[in-house]
């Protein structure tokens, strides 16, 4: 009998069952890694939806943003006139104020 060569046997016998138990923890690993990649896979594609969305939404914000400086730029010389206009009214009043009581002998000191 030859236990040298038994003795390899056995020990050969123990590395392969280790290595299939090793194989089958690599292999849940594995279908575990699979599913988290497909999760993430999806994340993913739902991110690309939403940045798209947001790209839009952002081009739409910067017309929006245009047309209300362009309504500022107006209504400010819209504003400038009108207080021209105040100013010119506001200066005939008083005339119109002073010239009344000017001439209004109840009040001769004005």
């Amino acid at each position: 009998m030859n236990f040298g060569k038994l003795s390899f046997y056995n020990k050969n016998s123990r590395v392969n069952r280790a290595n299939s138990r090793v194989n089958g923890t690599n292999s849940r690993v594995n279908r575990a890694n699979s599913r988290v990649n497909r999760a993430n896979s999806r994340v993913n594609g739902t991110n690309s939806r939403v940045n798209g969305m947001n790209s839009r939404v952002n081009r739409a914000n910067s017309r929006v943003n245009g047309t209300n400086s362009r309504v500022n730029r107006m209504n400010s010389r819209v504003n400038g006139a009108n207080s021209r206009v105040n100013r010119a009214n506001s200066r005939v009043k008083q005339k119109q104020y002073s010239d009344h009581y000017i001439k209004d002998r109840r009040f001769p000191y004005l």
